[in-house]
């Protein structure tokens, strides 16, 4: 009768267990969309696609200053440090949930003085003792139905997902940094411009004044020549306060406090170029080398992994236990005692098990979420890679007019300068040729500033850079490995 009764608690228990069953899904790399991985749309004569590009890109520079700065940064950068933290707390969590796999050891020990007067059966007091215990307990729990394995994925996932939020931080630093450091080459030489163009005004109102002091000139073309220096002169302070706020940026990027402030950016006046085509890759290799695209693809692997987990919950817990203990009460009982036990314990909330399903449900559709979330972050890359190469081939197109432009005003301002000393032009046409030539400097700098930025940004858009940090080696977060992690 005691048999019957345990074989029909185990049979519905089966039954129970069995109608519940859910499929726990495996994580598989999704598709890419359409055309994902593909050559890119934009195309230029200064980029190419036979090749992918540079690991370290900003290398292509053959700034060895730029490569110590950058050096720097990654050593010392707050942001990239907090990055680093967040990693090491996710490879913790990982490591501690990983210890599930292993068997809960629990010790007590105990010693007491004084009388037993419960236990004593002679006349009189009992009289004062020490009694000693102690007790071990050991429980491990079996994976029968996978929590612990799912578990272990999902942290694993989550860790993985920090790691490439740290490239992506890694990424960001690295070309902020040199955009900071092209800008302060690029100001220094626009202070040089500016310089020189205050040393042709002022050359300017020292041959007016000569010839309005002969009476070759007016009194008029003496102020239009003082005018025109003090105009020229007004755009030299902001130009050095733009400098001064990019090498702030350029400090702080570095870990530095502004007193800190860099030598070889502070002394650069030389415009950082390349001197080969920038290479691009092809979609596909873009893909590999995004850490954001990366995020979005292991945050999927973690949410797929919480399906498993959510499904687990719906079956029993199964913990093995064994225990022993030890009391030692000679005085009184004059013996010592031993007691120990072994046996399963199966731990399940029946009443849970309609929530746990929408649970499941709960896990399914975040996954699913999860999903369209990785296809969008594949689409805003090969965007940002198209609106960047679109950027930065119109503004390579603008650099190599206004340079044209630049060269012409210069000849006119020489052709100007050669007329008025031989009487066959005007003053007021020396000075529209130097106001013009001015301008067309002024352009070509900025537009050259805008170049680097552009530049800077194709590269960042490109993703690369954190390669020499592989996200997580076996070592960093555990001896042995989690069977199909993902």
């Amino acid at each position: 009768m005691f048999n019957s009764g345990i074989h029909k608690t185990t049979l519905l228990l089966l039954m129970i267990m069995l109608s519940g069953c859910l499929s726990e899904p495996n994580y598989q790399t999704p598709e890419l969309p359409a055309h994902a991985d593909m050559d890119f749309v934009t195309m230029s004569s200064n980029t190419t696609n036979q090749q992918a590009p540079l690991s370290q890109w900003w290398r292509l520079y053959n700034d060895k200053k730029l490569d110590e700065i950058i050096k720097h940064s990654l050593n010392a950068n707050t942001d990239l440090r907090i990055a680093e933290a967040n990693l090491e707390r996710a490879k913790q969590i990982y490591n501690e949930v990983g210890g599930a796999r292993y068997p809960v050891t629990q010790i007590t020990a105990g010693a007491d003085y004084g009388r037993d007067q419960a236990s004593w059966s002679g006349i009189g007091k009992a009289s004062r003792q020490w009694t000693y215990s102690s007790d071990l307990s050991v429980s491990y729990e079996v994976d029968l139905f996978g929590r612990v394995h799912r578990s272990m994925t999902v942290a694993y996932a989550d860790a993985q997902v920090e790691a490439a939020r740290r490239d992506v931080v890694r990424l960001v630093i690295i070309a902020e940094v040199t955009r900071a450091y092209v800008d302060t080459c690029v100001l220094g030489k626009s202070i040089e411009i500016a310089g020189n163009s205050i040393a042709i005004a002022n050359k300017s109102v020292e041959l007016i004044t000569q010839k309005e002091a002969s009476g070759a000139a007016s009194q008029l073309d003496v102020q239009r020549a003082l005018a025109n220096l003090a105009k020229v002169k007004a755009t030299l302070e902001p130009i050095k306060a733009e400098r001064m706020n990019r090498l702030f940026e350029l400090t702080a990027l570095m870990g530095l406090a502004p007193a800190d402030m860099p030598k070889d950016a502070v002394e650069c006046v030389k415009i950082p170029t390349l001197t080969v085509d920038l290479p691009i890759g092809d979609g596909r290799q873009l893909l590999s080398r995004r850490p954001d695209v990366r995020v979005a693809e292991m945050q999927l692997a973690a949410d797929t992994a919480r399906i498993g987990v959510a499904v687990s919950m719906l079956y029993p817990k199964i913990v093995l236990g064994a225990h022993a203990s030890y009391l030692n009460d000679k005085l009184t009982q004059n013996n010592e005692s031993w007691s120990f036990g072994i046996g399963p314990l199966i731990s399940w909330s029946l009443p849970d098990v309609s929530v746990q399903r929408t649970r499941v449900e709960q896990a399914e559709s975040k996954a699913a979420a999860s999903l369209a979330n990785f296809d969008g972050a594949v689409l805003n890359a090969l965007k940002e890679v198209e609106q960047a190469l679109v950027s930065y081939n119109a503004t390579l197109q603008e650099c190599f007019r206004l340079k044209g432009a630049t060269e012409h005003a210069n000849n006119a301002f020489l052709l100007a300068q050669q007329q008025y000393r031989a009487g066959s032009i005007g003053y007021l046409d020396v000075l529209s040729a130097q106001q013009f030539l001015v301008e067309s400097e002024q352009e070509l700098i900025a537009v050259e500033q805008h170049l680097g930025s552009q530049r800077v940004s194709l590269f960042l858009a490109l993703g690369g850079g954190w390669e020499n940090d592989n996200a997580l080696s076996a070592s960093s977060v555990s001896t042995e490995v989690v069977d199909e992690r993902l």
